[in-house]
Formats: structure tokens, sequence, C-alpha cells
């Protein structure tokens, strides 16, 4: 069972390793997937729990460091449904060519 578990938790490492790159350069998160460990697994063996722990331990770290990126993309959506939700209400202009 400890190569089940080895084999999801370098599932997991990898997901956690885009998140940190992510938030090392500042470029765009792509579709991570959320993690659930593989059923029928059973417990987790005892040597790959300090594993764990550090997996679990990047990946609090790495949300605390999203959290003002993630605030920033909420703030700018909101301001983009207000100008959406305002430009919508006006009729849109209407040229018209004149020759003189």
């Amino acid at each position: 069972m400890t190569g089940s578990w080895a084999s999801a938790l370098d599932e997991l490492e990898s997901s956690v390793i885009v998140a940190e790159q992510t938030v090392r350069t500042g470029s765009t998160l792509t579709d991570i997937a959320p993690w659930e460990p593989p059923s029928g697994l059973g417990p987790i063996p005892a040597d790959q729990v300090e594993r764990a722990r550090g997996l679990a331990e990047r990946q609090r770290t790495v949300l605390e460091e999203l959290r003002p990126a993630i605030g920033r993309v909420r703030r700018q959506w909101e301001l983009t449904q207000k100008i959406s939700q305002a430009t919508a209400q006006r009729r849109p202009a209407i040229y018209i060519d004149r020759q003189a």
C-alpha cells in the first residue's frame, strides 16, 4: 500500500508545485482539479505521514500567498460587472457619414 500512497502523494505534490510556481512567477494559475486520494488506499502508512503533513503545510502557505491575488481579481471582476451593466443600459453610438 505504501506504493499507492506514494503515487497519490506524487500527484498531489505536482499540483502544489504548479501553485507554488504560479505564486513565484505571478503567472496565470492553470486549472487544477481538486485532489482526493484514490479510493481503496486504506490508512496512510506511517512512512508517508510526514510527507503528507509537509504537503499540507505547503498547500496552506500557497493559499495564504494567493489570497491577495484572489481579492484583486474579485474586485476587478466586480468592476467589470458594474461597467458592463452601466454600458448595457445605454444606446450604442450611431455614426452617420454625411457628404458635404
